[in-house]
């Protein structure tokens, strides 16, 4: 019998505070000419892990019966706080929590001199909630710099902790060896693995839109002129006047019949320049 547990509560786990190249959200660019390139980084997370955990195992029938057992779970949390107070929703915290049961457990059995047989469980259940965090803020002299995190642009629902997921997931071994002869060895397996994996608290009944600029007064770019919007896919949004880069001019309409939708339009209204824009959604 053996008792163990760890404990680990160093950031450099939760990310490497590297930064990453993208466009400056605050630059219109040209035509031909991309907007400006920048460096953001974002601040490293708070971060914790524990995992606690025993083994036994022994004779249940000696020399006839034994039995192995072990039980680890790997818990895991990330912790950012995020300012939205931009947007009007203040300073607010996020996390994300991750837990793993490791278990396995195995008996053998010698039945005579000859004939010996196992069987084995594995299983390695998994969940985690808090799933879909919002980008960190950028370190403290990017924000001095005016560095925006675009992450701040879309509702609060979008993060929501009570998204996530949980994947059931079990191996299952039986087993045989027969000594035929002192020379020859029989031996038989059989072995079934089960997973179901699935998503929760993701709307699934209709789109789920988000729009990284107002969509009032937008049409799409099917055609020279394009058509207006559906009035369903309008939304008046007051979000910092920040230009997307251009997408794709291929449209393809919001259905609920795609995993991921894409509706690409242009403005046609307001002190922006014309560009083109791209809403998504995602359906589980």
């Amino acid at each position: 019998m053996s008792f163990f547990a760890t404990y680990d509560s160093n950031s450099a786990d939760a990310n490497a505070n590297n930064g990453y190249l993208r466009y400056d959200p605050t630059s219109a660019g040209s035509p031909g000419v991309d907007p400006a390139a920048q460096t953001y980084q974002a601040k490293q997370d708070h971060y914790r892990t524990v995992q606690p955990g025993f083994t036994v195992g022994g004779p249940i029938i000696k020399d006839r019966l034994q039995f192995y057992l072990g039980f680890a779970p790997l818990i895991q949390t990330r912790a950012r706080s995020v300012d939205f107070g931009s947007t009007g929703g203040g300073l607010q915290y996020f996390t994300q929590d991750r837990q793993t049961y490791f278990g396995t457990a195995r008996l053998d059995a010698t039945l005579t001199q000859k004939i010996r047989l196992h069987g084995s469980w594995l299983d390695q259940y998994a969940r985690e909630t808090g799933v879909n965090l919002p980008t960190n803020d950028p370190v403290a002299w990017q924000q001095k710099a005016g560095y925006v995190n675009t992450a701040i642009l879309n509702p609060l629902s979008l993060y929501s902790h009570g998204l996530g997921w949980s994947a059931p997931n079990s191996t299952y071994n039986v087993g045989a060896d027969i000594s035929a002869t002192p020379n020859i060895v029989l031996t038989t397996r059989f072995g079934y693995f089960f997973e179901n994996y699935h998503d929760f608290g993701w709307q699934t009944s209709s789109p789920n839109v988000v729009w990284a600029t107002n969509s009032i007064g937008a049409v799409d770019n099917t055609g020279a002129a394009g058509a207006p919007l559906p009035v369903s896919l309008n939304s008046s949004l007051a979000l910092p006047p920040l230009r997307i880069p251009p997408t794709s001019l291929n449209t393809t309409p919001i259905s609920t019949t795609s995993s991921t939708k894409t509706w690409p339009f242009s403005r046609v209204a307001g002190p922006e320049p014309i560009t083109s824009r791209r809403a998504t959604s995602s359906i589980t």
